[in-house]
């Protein structure tokens, strides 16, 4: 995953915070809404890099991402350069600025400890499509390895893959598909997120 690679190669985690921010006026929902948020992500993400360092600004549809090595009032004067960039073109944007820990799409990035690992909502519990359903046969077979794989790719070491694995491994039994999860050293492909 391109963000857990891209956390992976940060510098400095110790004196770096996080901003992460939500364009509020993307209609996700449309039937072209994926797509323009794209387009004018990368708009947008060139006119954020004019003025920032490349490298540290990523942006996945209306979810953005960015790490300074900066001191907390300066954070704070780029969470506001931020805002002003987006309203120059009339667009909203909900952000958090000065934060050690945070859930970015499917992934809690921990600058404190280093690690990384998988997050869903609290008091979400993971649902699988039952064996028995009218699947095509190779998506039902080839659904434990595929999360398997997912929550490997997502955990930091084997140590946090054990810690996260028991609640996906009640899921897939319960969905009647015994397999037993064991922690995959291996890069997954990276995803659409364009960072600059």
């Amino acid at each position: 995953m391109a963000v857990v690679s891209w956390f992976s190669n940060l510098a400095n985690k110790s004196t770096t915070s996080f901003i992460c921010f939500d364009i509020v006026d993307f209609s996700m929902g449309s039937f072209d809404g994926a797509e323009i948020c794209e387009l004018v992500g990368t708009f947008l993400l060139h006119k954020i890099t004019q003025k920032y360092d490349i490298g540290r600004i990523g942006l996945y549809r209306d979810d953005g991402l960015a790490a300074f090595d900066a001191p907390p009032q300066k954070i704070e004067r780029i969470k506001k350069d931020l805002c002003q960039i987006f309203s120059n073109y009339h667009l909203r944007i909900t952000v958090e600025a000065n934060m050690k820990t945070i859930n970015y799409l499917d992934v809690t990035l921990d600058l404190t400890s280093g690690q990384y690992y998988p997050y869903s909502k609290p008091n979400s519990i993971p649902l699988y499509v039952n064996s028995k359903s009218n699947h095509p046969p190779q998506i039902i077979r080839n659904l434990p390895s595929s999360i398997n794989r997912r929550l490997s790719d997502l955990s930091s070491n084997e140590a946090v893959f054990n810690k996260v694995a028991p609640t996906y491994q009640q899921a897939l039994n319960d969905s009647i598909v015994l397999q037993i999860f064991n922690f995959v050293y291996q890069v997954a492909p990276s995803h659409r997120i364009l960072w600059c």
